[in-house]
């Protein structure tokens, strides 16, 4: 539901249908992820992505993309810190 709702550019609707979705179910790991990539695609709230991302690790932190998030993360924070 997340993710059509996203691709319609409901994105407020897509975060509630993400977080819906992990609420639902604690260990759903997707839901966290795409809800990252969204705070940071399209709402460009890196706090929000930074905070998501995460949460993604504590739930999948031995995944696929688990080393694509953690860098990502630092990268952010890098960038955050750049800006303040």
């Amino acid at each position: 539901m997340g993710m059509m709702l996203r691709g319609l550019e409901d994105f407020d609707g897509a975060i509630e249908a993400f977080r819906k979705a992990a609420q639902m179910n604690p260990r759903h790991a997707e839901s966290r992820f795409q809800l990252g990539a969204l705070f940071l695609q399209e709402k460009k709230d890196v706090k929000g992505a930074i905070t998501t991302w995460e949460n993604y690790l504590q739930v999948s932190p031995k995944s696929e993309r688990a080393s694509w998030v953690k860098a990502e993360i630092e990268r952010l924070k890098m960038r955050k810190e750049v800006k303040e």
